[in-house]
């Protein structure tokens, strides 16, 4: 029998968490992809382990689900965007949406916590600009796993690392 986890899937937006999970992780190219507006729960196995995402939709929603969510899984993904170009207007989203991060940070506490930079095949920031806007540096000092991965669900690009991550993890 293989071990399972429960991982969320997380971000403010439409970062990709849906294509994320149906094009990236269950392999299945050209899904029609609709956001989710509330709670969408995937299975996929990896290398024996048996991996559960839960996929949270939009921000609206997180302060609904994210005590819920949180306690009761193993391990957060939080996805950034990398396509959207930084303006004086969604900078102040980017602290917005740090300072709503680091409060979902206190409540997983130690939990493993990956950062997925994704639709890099479309990048218009790099991963440095992320670090630093996101104030992600802030993070590495975390008690548990940490860990950064760029992604790209069309290209198929840091997928396979993000699974590889996760069943590190669980090793841990």
């Amino acid at each position: 029998m293989s071990k399972g986890i429960r991982v969320v899937l997380w971000s403010f937006g439409c970062e990709g968490k849906s294509t994320l999970l149906y094009e990236g992780f269950k392999g299945i190219k050209n899904a029609k992809i609709i956001p989710t507006i509330g709670f969408n729960e995937e299975t996929i196995n990896f290398k024996g382990l048996s991996i559960t995402f839960c996929d949270i939709g939009g921000s609206f929603k997180i302060k609904e689900f994210r005590n819920k969510f949180f306690c009761d899984c193993d391990a957060l993904i939080y996805l950034i965007d990398s396509s959207t170009i930084i303006e004086h207007k969604s900078y102040s989203d980017f602290t917005l949406n740090f300072e709503e991060l680091k409060k979902c940070i206190k409540i997983i506490d130690d939990m493993p916590l990956l950062i997925a930079i994704t639709k890099i095949d479309k990048r218009q920031l790099s991963t440095y600009d992320i670090i630093n806007n996101y104030e992600l540096d802030k993070l590495f000092n975390r008690k548990n796993k940490f860990g950064i991965i760029e992604c790209s669900s069309f290209t198929g690009q840091g997928i396979k690392e993000i699974l590889f991550w996760l069943n590190d993890v669980v090793k841990k």
